[in-house]
């Protein structure tokens, strides 16, 4: 870090008094825009962090700066006021995968991140992929004029923590799994398959089927069957969960491949699931197949959804994500960080269950069969 040259005169902390004075009266940072660390001043300054801090207790007594306790230091700001409680004019880039796949919970995040900076009179620049070849760094992000950055997934994780300790300000939408010191404002996947489990279990089910399709976030669903088997160990129920357990291929159109397949690999089981739990987008197509089997829900299937948008949307019992509430404490996150680069955002937002009746004990005597395919029943 280069230093900075103090005036001659006076003792050490009149001198920083007297340039940091200067700079803040000059506008080097904007109202409530933090100033760098005690620890970084002092090194610019060349001088220990006490002689900074009392050099900043004097600033602060002729309303150039705002002292947060546990925030940090900021540009005066008006009484009574806060990091992040008012309006702002910043730029915010959504990187990651575009919202192009139809249904997908990308689309509805994305609305929610654009009502809320809408709301706090930000903008936001929708991102795709850089280039093959650029590098996603702090230089990047500001050659796009971006004051930070919200990441949606984990395929950019390592250059996220780059960004984060360039002292880029940087939040991503789904907690990266095995990376807690980054900023994250996520809902907790693994608390909906443990509350799953847990439903499934009271009911009286022994035999659950979990049907889901790749996503970009990486150690997704690895994370998601460990929780599940121990969920299965706290109910006690055991079985080879091998044949139960199906990671689906998604096509680029958003489409997920075998899903006629995989549902009648199921029912062909010596002993076929007597419950489902579904990814969204594959709950209309597997219901079909159900009712082209000749099978009911929940008479003969019960069916739980992992993500639905809506209470209104969801077709089956299932978790309705907080998209509103992730939208908002994205934002806000963002802006409490381009405010301090030091502030740290990590939150978990719960889900809610929406009971749509889908889920009943087992029914008893009933026997799967895999239907085969008939000229005269036309197949879906």
């Amino acid at each position: 870090m280069t230093s900075t040259t103090l005036p001659t005169k006076g003792t050490k902390t009149a001198r920083i008094i007297e340039n940091l004075g200067q700079r803040l009266r000059g506008g080097e940072w904007q109202a409530e825009v933090a100033l760098p660390p005690v620890t970084a001043l002092s090194q610019e300054y060349q001088v220990s962090p006490r002689t900074v801090a009392l050099a900043i207790k004097s600033l602060e007594r002729e309303g150039l700066v705002t002292v947060l306790p546990r925030q940090g230091v900021f540009a005066a700001m008006e009484k009574g006021a806060t990091p992040g409680s008012g309006k702002v004019n910043l730029i915010i880039g959504v990187y990651g995968r575009t919202p192009s796949w139809k249904g997908d919970y990308v689309s509805s995040l994305v609305n929610s991140i654009l009502d809320a900076a809408h709301n706090m009179d930000a903008s936001v620049v929708i991102l795709p992929r850089i280039a093959s070849g650029e590098a996603l760094n702090r230089e990047w992000c500001e050659r796009q004029g971006l004051k930070g950055l919200i990441v949606l997934g984990s395929d950019a994780l390592l250059e996220v923590k780059e960004l984060k300790e360039e002292g880029f300000p940087v939040i991503t939408a789904n907690m990266p799994v095995g990376a807690t010191a980054m900023n994250y404002v996520s809902f907790d996947h693994a608390d909906d398959m443990r509350s799953m489990t847990a439903r499934f279990a009271a009911a009286g089910h022994r035999r659950i089927a979990v049907l889901a399709y790749e996503t970009d976030t990486a150690g997704l669903y690895e994370s998601f069957k460990t929780d599940f088997i121990r969920a299965l160990c706290d109910a006690d129920i055991h079985y080879n969960l091998n044949p139960y357990w199906r990671l689906l291929e998604r096509q680029p159109d958003g489409a997920v491949r075998d899903v006629k397949e995989t549902v009648g690999d199921l029912l062909a089981l010596p002993e076929p699931p007597t419950a489902i739990f579904l990814r969204r987008l594959l709950v209309a197509p597997v219901l079909k197949q159900l009712e082209y089997h000749e099978l009911s829900v929940p008479g003969d299937v019960s069916v739980i959804c992992a993500a639905c948008d809506d209470e209104e949307s969801a077709l089956t019992s299932g978790f309705v994500l907080p998209f509103p509430k992730l939208g908002k404490r994205l934002v806000e996150g963002l802006h409490e960080i381009i405010r301090n680069p030091f502030h740290s955002v990590q939150e978990l937002i719960p889900t809610h269950f929406v009971d749509k009746g889908t889920l009943l004990p087992p029914s008893k005597g009933k026997t799967h069969e895999n239907r085969p395919y008939t000229p005269d029943k036309p197949d879906p």
